[in-house]
Protein backbone atom coordinates (compact mmCIF):
# COMPACT_ATOMS: atom_id res chain seq x y z
CA UNK A 1 0.00 0.00 0.00
CA UNK A 2 1.61 3.28 -1.23
CA UNK A 3 1.49 5.89 1.78
CA UNK A 4 1.20 9.71 1.57
CA UNK A 5 2.37 11.68 4.49
CA UNK A 6 3.37 15.26 2.87
CA UNK A 7 2.15 17.83 0.91
CA UNK A 8 3.35 20.84 -0.62
CA UNK A 9 1.34 23.72 -2.44
CA UNK A 10 3.67 25.69 -4.68
CA UNK A 11 4.15 26.55 -8.47
CA UNK A 12 5.76 23.09 -9.36
CA UNK A 13 8.28 24.15 -12.56
CA UNK A 14 7.97 27.60 -14.80
CA UNK A 15 5.55 25.79 -16.71
CA UNK A 16 3.15 25.18 -13.72
CA UNK A 17 3.24 28.56 -12.49
CA UNK A 18 0.54 29.96 -13.63
CA UNK A 19 -1.97 27.00 -12.86
CA UNK A 20 -0.45 26.24 -9.44
CA UNK A 21 -0.02 22.52 -8.67
CA UNK A 22 0.94 19.69 -5.53
CA UNK A 23 3.92 18.07 -5.41
CA UNK A 24 3.85 15.05 -3.03
CA UNK A 25 5.82 12.36 -0.98
CA UNK A 26 4.38 8.72 -2.07
CA UNK A 27 5.86 6.40 0.59
CA UNK A 28 4.54 3.22 -0.83
CA UNK A 29 6.08 4.12 -4.64
CA UNK A 30 9.24 5.51 -3.26
CA UNK A 31 8.97 8.95 -5.43
CA UNK A 32 7.85 12.15 -5.48
CA UNK A 33 5.31 13.37 -7.56
CA UNK A 34 3.77 16.45 -8.87
CA UNK A 35 0.65 17.25 -11.02
CA UNK A 36 -1.81 20.61 -11.61
CA UNK A 37 -4.50 21.28 -9.69
CA UNK A 38 -6.84 20.73 -13.04
CA UNK A 39 -5.32 16.85 -12.15
CA UNK A 40 -3.08 17.02 -15.43
CA UNK A 41 0.70 16.73 -15.58
CA UNK A 42 1.19 13.75 -13.19
CA UNK A 43 4.96 13.22 -13.34
CA UNK A 44 7.28 11.01 -11.35
CA UNK A 45 10.23 13.14 -10.77
CA UNK A 46 13.11 11.25 -11.92
CA UNK A 47 16.24 11.58 -9.01
CA UNK A 48 19.26 11.62 -10.35
CA UNK A 49 22.84 13.09 -9.07
CA UNK A 50 24.31 11.82 -5.47
CA UNK A 51 21.37 9.37 -5.44
CA UNK A 52 18.60 7.74 -7.82
CA UNK A 53 15.61 7.45 -5.56
CA UNK A 54 14.68 9.62 -3.22
CA UNK A 55 14.62 6.86 -0.95
CA UNK A 56 12.20 4.97 1.15
CA UNK A 57 9.53 5.64 3.89
CA UNK A 58 9.24 9.39 2.60
CA UNK A 59 7.95 11.71 4.66
CA UNK A 60 7.63 15.83 4.97
CA UNK A 61 8.88 17.93 1.55
CA UNK A 62 9.53 21.47 1.16
CA UNK A 63 10.23 23.75 -1.98
CA UNK A 64 12.58 26.34 -2.50
CA UNK A 65 10.82 28.10 -5.42
CA UNK A 66 13.28 31.52 -5.58
CA UNK A 67 16.02 28.46 -5.32
CA UNK A 68 14.63 26.10 -8.05
CA UNK A 69 14.93 23.24 -5.41
CA UNK A 70 13.01 20.61 -2.97
CA UNK A 71 13.85 19.37 0.10
CA UNK A 72 12.41 16.37 1.84
CA UNK A 73 13.16 13.48 4.22
CA UNK A 74 13.69 9.66 3.69
CA UNK A 75 12.95 7.89 6.95
CA UNK A 76 14.36 4.66 5.24
CA UNK A 77 17.85 5.33 5.17
CA UNK A 78 16.73 8.53 7.91
CA UNK A 79 18.56 11.51 5.50
CA UNK A 80 17.58 14.67 4.47
CA UNK A 81 17.95 15.61 0.82
CA UNK A 82 17.94 18.11 -1.41
CA UNK A 83 17.58 18.36 -5.55
CA UNK A 84 16.37 20.70 -8.07
CA UNK A 85 12.83 20.68 -8.53
CA UNK A 86 13.14 18.51 -11.75
CA UNK A 87 14.93 16.12 -9.80
CA UNK A 88 18.22 16.44 -11.15
CA UNK A 89 21.53 17.20 -9.14
CA UNK A 90 20.57 15.58 -5.75
CA UNK A 91 22.74 15.91 -3.14
CA UNK A 92 22.40 13.64 0.70
CA UNK A 93 22.51 17.17 3.21
CA UNK A 94 22.56 14.75 6.06
CA UNK A 95 22.70 11.46 7.50
CA UNK A 96 21.19 10.70 10.75
CA UNK A 97 22.05 8.00 12.88
CA UNK A 98 20.58 4.76 10.84
CA UNK A 99 17.78 3.27 12.60
CA UNK A 100 17.65 5.49 15.49
CA UNK A 101 16.35 8.44 13.65
CA UNK A 102 12.76 9.85 12.25
CA UNK A 103 13.16 12.26 10.15
CA UNK A 104 9.75 13.27 9.53
CA UNK A 105 8.17 16.60 9.02
CA UNK A 106 10.91 19.70 6.99
CA UNK A 107 10.40 23.20 6.44
CA UNK A 108 11.92 25.96 5.11
CA UNK A 109 13.24 29.44 6.41
CA UNK A 110 14.07 30.95 3.18
CA UNK A 111 15.50 34.39 4.20
CA UNK A 112 18.25 32.39 6.24
CA UNK A 113 18.54 29.61 3.93
CA UNK A 114 17.49 27.06 6.58
CA UNK A 115 16.09 23.69 6.59
CA UNK A 116 14.16 22.54 9.71
CA UNK A 117 13.31 19.44 10.53
CA UNK A 118 11.62 17.27 13.05
CA UNK A 119 13.24 13.84 14.43
CA UNK A 120 10.80 11.89 16.01
CA UNK A 121 12.59 8.97 17.06
CA UNK A 122 16.09 10.94 18.73
CA UNK A 123 13.33 13.54 20.17
CA UNK A 124 15.03 16.12 18.85
CA UNK A 125 14.48 19.39 16.30
CA UNK A 126 17.17 20.41 14.16
CA UNK A 127 18.24 22.65 11.78
CA UNK A 128 20.98 23.42 9.20
CA UNK A 129 21.93 25.46 6.19
CA UNK A 130 20.46 24.76 2.47
CA UNK A 131 23.53 23.46 1.54
CA UNK A 132 23.87 21.25 4.56
CA UNK A 133 26.25 22.79 7.02
CA UNK A 134 25.93 23.81 10.65
CA UNK A 135 23.59 21.25 11.87
CA UNK A 136 22.05 22.22 15.00
CA UNK A 137 19.33 20.96 17.58
CA UNK A 138 16.67 23.87 18.02
CA UNK A 139 15.09 22.03 20.29
CA UNK A 140 16.29 19.40 22.44
CA UNK A 141 14.94 16.09 24.14
CA UNK A 142 14.05 18.31 27.60
CA UNK A 143 11.14 20.05 25.44
CA UNK A 144 10.60 18.42 21.81
CA UNK A 145 8.01 15.62 22.99
CA UNK A 146 8.87 13.43 20.20
CA UNK A 147 8.11 16.29 17.49
CA UNK A 148 6.80 15.11 14.49
CA UNK A 149 5.13 18.32 12.31
CA UNK A 150 5.70 21.84 12.53
CA UNK A 151 5.57 25.38 10.97
CA UNK A 152 7.54 28.27 10.74
CA UNK A 153 6.88 32.01 11.74
CA UNK A 154 10.25 33.44 10.65
CA UNK A 155 8.74 36.97 11.15
CA UNK A 156 8.09 36.41 14.61
CA UNK A 157 11.11 34.16 15.01
CA UNK A 158 8.96 31.29 16.26
CA UNK A 159 8.74 27.91 15.68
CA UNK A 160 5.54 24.90 16.05
CA UNK A 161 5.56 21.87 16.21
CA UNK A 162 3.35 18.46 17.73
CA UNK A 163 4.51 16.19 19.98
CA UNK A 164 3.79 12.50 18.70
CA UNK A 165 2.38 10.74 21.41
CA UNK A 166 1.77 13.67 23.41
CA UNK A 167 -1.38 15.48 22.42
CA UNK A 168 0.09 18.63 22.65
CA UNK A 169 1.29 21.65 20.64
CA UNK A 170 4.75 23.78 21.52
CA UNK A 171 6.26 26.76 20.63
CA UNK A 172 9.12 28.13 20.83
CA UNK A 173 11.84 30.77 19.86
CA UNK A 174 14.07 30.25 16.49
CA UNK A 175 17.17 29.82 19.19
CA UNK A 176 15.07 27.09 21.09
CA UNK A 177 14.49 29.85 23.86
CA UNK A 178 11.06 30.59 25.71
CA UNK A 179 9.37 27.28 24.92
CA UNK A 180 5.72 27.08 25.98
CA UNK A 181 2.84 24.46 25.76
CA UNK A 182 0.15 26.03 23.90
CA UNK A 183 -2.81 23.71 22.62
CA UNK A 184 -3.12 20.56 24.76
CA UNK A 185 -6.17 18.29 25.07
CA UNK A 186 -5.64 16.46 21.98
CA UNK A 187 -5.79 13.19 20.89
CA UNK A 188 -2.78 12.92 19.51
CA UNK A 189 -1.63 15.44 17.90
CA UNK A 190 -0.60 15.95 13.65
CA UNK A 191 -0.22 18.33 11.48
CA UNK A 192 -0.20 22.56 12.22
CA UNK A 193 -0.29 25.45 9.64
CA UNK A 194 -0.13 29.11 10.58
CA UNK A 195 -2.12 31.86 8.52
CA UNK A 196 0.30 34.51 9.99
CA UNK A 197 -1.75 37.89 8.49
CA UNK A 198 -5.15 36.36 9.61
CA UNK A 199 -3.75 35.89 13.48
CA UNK A 200 -5.13 31.73 13.20
CA UNK A 201 -3.52 28.08 14.15
CA UNK A 202 -4.77 24.96 12.50
CA UNK A 203 -4.15 21.85 13.52
CA UNK A 204 -5.00 18.39 13.32
CA UNK A 205 -6.45 16.26 16.30
CA UNK A 206 -5.81 12.97 14.30
CA UNK A 207 -7.86 10.29 16.40
CA UNK A 208 -10.80 12.42 17.35
CA UNK A 209 -10.56 13.23 13.55
CA UNK A 210 -10.78 16.45 13.07
CA UNK A 211 -9.41 20.22 12.07
CA UNK A 212 -9.31 22.76 15.07
CA UNK A 213 -8.38 26.25 14.60
CA UNK A 214 -7.63 29.11 17.11
CA UNK A 215 -6.55 32.92 17.16
CA UNK A 216 -2.88 33.05 18.26
CA UNK A 217 -3.85 35.68 20.36
CA UNK A 218 -5.32 32.99 22.96
CA UNK A 219 -2.71 30.75 23.50
CA UNK A 220 -2.55 29.08 25.18
CA UNK A 221 -5.73 26.59 25.15
CA UNK A 222 -7.30 23.53 25.86
CA UNK A 223 -9.10 21.59 23.15
CA UNK A 224 -12.15 20.26 25.12
CA UNK A 225 -12.55 23.11 27.53
CA UNK A 226 -11.27 26.48 25.35
CA UNK A 227 -14.68 28.77 23.94
CA UNK A 228 -11.29 30.09 22.16
CA UNK A 229 -11.08 26.54 19.68
CA UNK A 230 -13.32 25.77 16.66
CA UNK A 231 -13.88 22.60 15.42
CA UNK A 232 -13.97 23.35 11.56
CA UNK A 233 -14.22 20.07 10.21
CA UNK A 234 -15.17 16.12 11.87
CA UNK A 235 -15.68 12.76 11.21
CA UNK A 236 -12.27 12.47 8.92
CA UNK A 237 -10.70 9.46 8.68
CA UNK A 238 -7.90 9.72 10.64
CA UNK A 239 -6.33 13.00 9.46
CA UNK A 240 -2.40 13.40 9.58
CA UNK A 241 -1.25 16.73 7.86
CA UNK A 242 -2.72 19.72 6.27
CA UNK A 243 -1.62 22.67 3.97
CA UNK A 244 -2.88 26.27 3.70
CA UNK A 245 -3.76 28.23 0.29
CA UNK A 246 -4.59 31.67 2.06
CA UNK A 247 -5.24 33.54 -0.71
CA UNK A 248 -7.87 30.89 -1.72
CA UNK A 249 -8.97 30.65 2.09
CA UNK A 250 -8.54 27.00 1.74
CA UNK A 251 -6.99 23.82 4.29
CA UNK A 252 -5.73 20.92 2.87
CA UNK A 253 -5.72 17.83 5.04
CA UNK A 254 -4.24 14.77 4.54
CA UNK A 255 -6.25 11.68 5.74
CA UNK A 256 -5.72 7.96 6.56
CA UNK A 257 -8.53 6.59 4.21
CA UNK A 258 -7.06 7.05 1.18
CA UNK A 259 -8.01 10.74 0.41
CA UNK A 260 -6.91 14.34 -0.16
CA UNK A 261 -9.73 17.13 0.46
CA UNK A 262 -9.68 20.92 -0.20
CA UNK A 263 -11.93 22.53 2.36
CA UNK A 264 -12.36 26.20 3.42
CA UNK A 265 -10.67 27.74 6.34
CA UNK A 266 -13.60 28.77 7.72
CA UNK A 267 -15.68 25.35 7.35
CA UNK A 268 -17.82 24.06 4.42
CA UNK A 269 -19.04 21.18 2.67
CA UNK A 270 -15.53 19.15 1.51
CA UNK A 271 -15.10 17.45 -1.65
CA UNK A 272 -12.68 14.16 -1.91
CA UNK A 273 -10.70 13.53 -4.91
CA UNK A 274 -8.22 11.10 -6.47
CA UNK A 275 -3.90 11.19 -6.11
CA UNK A 276 -3.56 9.86 -9.48
CA UNK A 277 -1.37 6.35 -9.07
CA UNK A 278 -0.67 7.25 -5.11
CA UNK A 279 -1.74 5.54 -2.02
CA UNK A 280 0.66 6.92 0.48
CA UNK A 281 0.84 10.41 0.81
CA UNK A 282 3.15 11.84 3.68
CA UNK A 283 4.05 15.04 2.36
CA UNK A 284 2.66 17.61 0.51
CA UNK A 285 3.15 20.98 -0.94
CA UNK A 286 0.90 23.75 -2.81
CA UNK A 287 1.30 26.91 -4.76
CA UNK A 288 -0.75 29.02 -3.34
CA UNK A 289 -2.75 30.36 -6.53
CA UNK A 290 -6.19 30.39 -4.87
CA UNK A 291 -7.28 27.28 -5.69
CA UNK A 292 -8.50 25.77 -2.58
CA UNK A 293 -8.44 23.97 0.47
CA UNK A 294 -6.90 20.04 0.22
CA UNK A 295 -7.17 17.52 2.52
CA UNK A 296 -5.44 14.64 1.85
CA UNK A 297 -6.01 10.85 2.71
CA UNK A 298 -3.74 8.08 2.34
CA UNK A 299 -4.38 7.98 -2.18
CA UNK A 300 -6.41 10.82 -2.51
CA UNK A 301 -7.39 14.00 -2.71
CA UNK A 302 -10.12 16.54 -2.21
CA UNK A 303 -10.08 20.02 -3.02
CA UNK A 304 -12.84 23.25 -3.09
CA UNK A 305 -12.01 25.88 -6.02
CA UNK A 306 -13.23 28.82 -4.79
CA UNK A 307 -12.94 30.46 -8.32
CA UNK A 308 -14.62 27.92 -10.85
CA UNK A 309 -16.71 24.52 -10.55
CA UNK A 310 -14.68 21.17 -9.20
CA UNK A 311 -14.11 18.30 -11.58
CA UNK A 312 -13.14 14.88 -10.05
CA UNK A 313 -10.08 13.31 -12.17
CA UNK A 314 -8.95 9.85 -12.92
Amino acid sequence: MHVLRSLLLVPLLATFARAGGLTWTDRGASAIKRMRFDGSGLVIVPISGAVSSPGTNLRGIALDLPGGRMFWADNGADRILRANLDGTNSVILASLPLNLSFPADVRLDQAGQLIYFCDQQRNLLQRMTFGGAGLTTVIGAANANEPYFLDLDVAAGKVYWGGFASGNFYRANLDGSAFETIITGNNNARGVGLDRAGGMIYWINRDDKKVHRCPLSALPVNVPTSPAVQTLYQGLDTPHGLALDLPARNLIILESDPALSVQSLDAGEPRKYKLQGSHAVRGLSMHPAGIGLIVFWDDSAMWIDLHAPVTAFP
